[in-house]
């Protein structure tokens, strides 16, 4: 199975434990979209982690609002591992929601690398 080539998979221990700098981050350095994959709530083994991710990117939606960047570039999805299937569904139908709001307007700054 294939995932859009241009999406970028960056492991982490726990959904819960991304911190929304770490997506800023993410759009500084030219993404266009962030999509936080976790697993499903009945099936989280830190118990917590998935919801406390769905809060932290909630505010985060909120706050990419009220900047200009689009609340719409980040989104959070829940599947198991088993569910290969939905999770290249999901990519892919975010990669195109993505691709129809347009280029990260952070691109057009120069990066401080």
């Amino acid at each position: 199975m294939e995932y859009p080539s241009n999406a970028k998979i960056v492991r982490v221990p726990c959904s819960g434990r991304i911190d929304p700098l770490l997506v800023l981050h993410a759009f500084r350095n030219d993404a266009d979209g962030v999509i936080v994959v976790s697993c499903r709530k009945e099936n989280c083994h830190h118990v917590t982690g998935s919801e406390r991710m769905r809060q932290q990117i909630k505010k985060l939606k909120r706050a990419l609002d009220i900047i200009g960047l689009d609340g719409n570039r980040v989104d959070t999805c829940f599947v198991s591992s088993a569910m290969a299937f939905e999770f290249v569904a999901t990519v892919s139908e975010f990669t195109e929601k993505v691709r129809r709001i347009g280029p990260n307007p952070l691109r057009r700054f120069p990066s401080s690398k």
